[in-house]
């Protein structure tokens, strides 16, 4: 599992696209590079990148802060909800990423996970 930041993702934004195209259960032109990077720099350009890549595939999330000081992990586009942050055709092993990234000393507090269907993979291997 590798850490990415915004601009290493914007330089991997092929493999993100091509993880994308196979993920099941998500909406994918919106998890794609091509919505999720510029909606990221346009909304959110003070977050924090929280990004792993690995043979399984992309989990793009960004890490706000709340006006509270609690830190939530969301998707790089959150604000409409569309984007899934999972880009993967095999659901169990990028879970097993997420759970390696939020044991990281920087890890959020919470996520809030959107661009899921309830009926796909991800909503229940998450």
């Amino acid at each position: 599992m590798r850490w990415l930041d915004f601009a290493a993702l914007g330089v991997a934004a092929d493999r993100l696209d091509a993880w994308a195209a196979v993920t099941d259960g998500v909406d994918r032109f919106c998890t794609s590079s091509r919505w999720a990077l510029p909606a990221q720099r346009a909304f959110m350009p003070a977050a924090e990148p929280f990004i792993t890549e690995s043979d399984a595939g992309i989990i793009a999330l960004m890490t706000v802060t709340l006006p509270d000081g609690r830190r939530v992990g969301v998707p790089l586009e959150a604000s409409w909800g569309l984007a899934s942050p999972f880009a993967s055709d095999d659901p169990p092993a990028l879970v097993a990423q997420l759970r390696q990234m939020l044991a990281a000393d920087h890890a959020p507090e919470s996520l809030y996970l959107s661009g899921v269907a309830r009926s796909g993979p991800w909503f229940e291997e998450v």
